[in-house]
């Protein structure tokens, strides 16, 4: 697939040790990101289809950020690695995707347990909703930090 005469592998091999999320705009217009987890995404999912007709590589594509993913409307995203629950996210709201592993589920930094944001949405099938629980999720998340 090509954007703008760009073919996606390009924007797949923007993945590395440091760029964890790589979009290109319709406007030809790029941007990437070496933060880990999924609070850039969130930024950009502020605005509804704030990604309709751009192409994203994403290194880990859970249920929570396939939600976001849909709110932006996204063209075609690629994902290093995407949980099974994320796929049918993808599925279910016509985003055209590919991957490079399937997982069962996306796991906490730590490995003990679900990742958190994929734990705030594990109830919901509606994109609004999964919005909403993913926002609050991060704001409890940025306050413990803090």
């Amino acid at each position: 697939m090509n954007m703008n005469g760009i073919p996606l592998f390009h924007l797949k091999d923007e993945l590395n040790d440091r760029v964890n999320l790589a979009v290109i705009f319709d406007s030809g217009e790029r941007f990437s990101s070496d933060a880990k987890g999924i609070f850039d995404l969130l930024n950009i999912a502020k605005t509804p289809h704030s990604l309709q007709n751009a192409v994203a590589a994403d290194k880990i594509v859970g249920r929570a950020a396939a939600f976001l993913y849909c709110r932006c409307n996204v063209k075609y995203l690629y994902a290093e690695t995407l949980s099974e629950g994320g796929e049918k996210i993808l599925k279910d709201n016509g985003i055209s995707y590919s991957f490079g592993s399937l997982a069962p589920a996306i796991m906490n930094r730590t490995g003990t347990g679900i990742c958190p944001m994929d734990d705030a949405v594990k109830d919901t099938d509606d994109t609004d909703t999964a919005y909403t629980l993913i926002f609050q999720r991060a704001q409890e998340l940025r306050k413990n930090q803090g």
